[in-house]
């Protein structure tokens, strides 16, 4: 994959995420109260905290992330990668 095809996949990729987050969401409320809604919405957090900085005399440099991360998230992400070889 080069070029074109990485945006794109990188691209379906996200939206993948957040159309799995959006699901999530939606399953959380109309299904509360199931084990299998509980699971599939729990939310883990991946990523930099606190942020790492570096202060100089004229430049503050701040690098990190954070990912929400939650197995419906992850296949949303996996549906919009496998959707990206139509493409």
């Amino acid at each position: 994959m080069r070029g074109k095809g990485f945006v794109t996949f990188l691209i379906l990729v996200i939206i993948g995420g957040i159309l799995g987050g959006l699901g999530g969401v939606a399953l959380n409320l109309t299904l509360s109260g199931t084990r299998v809604v509980k699971y599939l919405t729990t939310q883990f957090n991946v990523g930099i905290e606190p942020p790492w900085q570096m202060t100089l005399n004229v430049l503050h440099l701040t690098f990190g992330f954070k990912l929400k991360l939650s197995p419906i998230i992850v296949l949303g992400m996996a549906i919009g990668g496998l959707f990206s070889r139509k493409f």
